[in-house]
């Protein structure tokens, strides 16, 4: 029976606007698959790897504010701060595994760096740079690239997300005269605890892949660890954080005292919300196909190299091509602002609307990105779940919703 409602769920896709027409080159050859060097390859060429480059960043920021005055200038962080966030988003889909084997710590050290859309309070980081004594709470309530982003880009001179005595102690402060020099004090100290963990990490992470213990980073069953994390990601990160809440789709987006949706945006202060999504993607693809850049082309690795030695080419192109679609919306999208494509969007004929577009319709770009990430669940969840079912050496668990 549960095959079966799986194969209709397959076939209903086809109706569904499933399909794509990308032109995707095949990898036609079938070839021969090791579990244990899809391992090794995620861990050497893309894990380590990427975090190796949201340290080198974060080295860059801290070294960059090591001396503090009135007239520091953040304007020269900025370029630092998104090549850490972009390859932490790059990251994303497989953090929990690289970050630490205890779940506990996973789940502590996840919100400490990248948090979900709605983590940082804006106050508070007023209040703990204009009380410097109180900076050693920054990472325990807020995640450190999201609160760099806030300190490095937004308008601490503007109190309007204090309430009353909030905003007493930040007009307070900025009158004091020490505005630029309490901000930049704040960045080093928010850079240099991550810079701290984030280093512990990655040499832990590179002593058990010089070992040869690859898989006590990612675990043994990393086929079946790839698949759900892609599959929870998407569902998770890219259709309700990333596109869902934002644009005002789902009923429980305001959950945040004093913020509707379209203000509770991710990445709002730096304006990189699609930017971030396109690296999101190229994490999945990382994972997917191992490659390092969204071509058109696959290679015969990861997941889909996995596909084509048990002979289901077609349902691994398809992925691929799915994905392909969606950074292609993702990146047309870059530097528009998603909080006012949500308030456009606001009312229920409007609502509607955004609901009817498709990728093919394009009515509203933001829209079809958010149909794009919808098919690409489809595709995880009905079709290539199938495929993997029915191939050899892999046991997918149930569907993430």
């Amino acid at each position: 029976m549960k095959s079966f409602l799986i194969l209709s769920l397959v076939l209903s896709l086809v109706s569904c606007g499933g399909g794509s027409n990308n032109n995707v080159q095949p990898f036609s050859t079938p070839i021969n698959f090791s579990e244990s060097k899809f391992n090794e390859d995620l861990v050497s060429k893309f894990a380590i790897p990427e975090m190796k480059n949201v340290i080198a960043a974060l080295e860059s920021i801290k070294a960059k504010t090591e001396t503090c005055s009135s007239d520091s200038d953040f304007e020269n962080l900025k370029p630092d701060w998104e090549k850490a966030a972009f390859a932490y988003h790059r990251l994303k889909p497989i953090e929990d595994s690289i970050l630490d084997r205890d779940p506990q710590v996973v789940l502590k050290l996840k919100e400490r760096y990248l948090g979900g859309v709605y983590s940082v309070a804006n106050c508070r980081l007023q209040q703990n740079t204009a009380k410097q004594s109180l900076l050693t709470n920054t990472l325990v309530f807020d995640p450190a690239i999201n609160s760099l982003e806030f300190l490095i880009y937004g308008d601490l001179a503007n109190t309007n997300f204090c309430r009353a005595k909030g905003k007493e102690v930040v007009n307070d402060w900025l009158l004091s005269g020490n505005k630029n020099e309490d901000i930049c004090n704040h960045i080093n100290f928010v850079t240099e605890v991550a810079l701290t963990e984030l280093k512990e990490i990655n040499k832990n992470n590179e002593d058990l892949y010089k070992a040869g213990k690859s898989s006590q980073i990612i675990p043994k069953d990393n086929l079946q660890t790839a698949y759900n994390k892609i599959s929870l990601f998407i569902e998770e990160v890219l259709i309700s954080d990333g596109i869902g809440y934002a644009l005002g789709l789902l009923e429980t987006c305001n959950f945040i005292e004093g913020q509707t949706c379209p203000t509770a945006v991710n990445h709002l202060p730096s304006e990189k919300t699609f930017e971030a999504v396109s690296k999101n993607l190229e994490g999945i693809m990382m994972v997917y196909n191992q490659q390092t850049e969204m071509s058109e082309t696959p290679q015969g690795k990861g997941l889909y190299q996995f596909l084509l030695a048990n002979q289901k080419s077609e349902v691994a192109d398809e992925f691929y091509s799915s994905l392909i679609e969606a950074y292609k919306i993702s990146t047309a999208l870059h530097g528009q602002d998603l909080s006012k494509i949500a308030a456009d969007l606001a009312g229920v004929q409007n609502k509607q609307r955004c609901l009817d577009t498709t990728a093919e319709n394009m009515m509203v770009p933001a829209c079809a990105l958010f149909k794009s990430f919808k098919n690409l669940r489809y595709k995880l969840q009905g079709d290539l779940r199938l495929a993997l079912e029915l191939s050899k050496t892999i046991k997918i668990e149930g569907d993430s919703d």
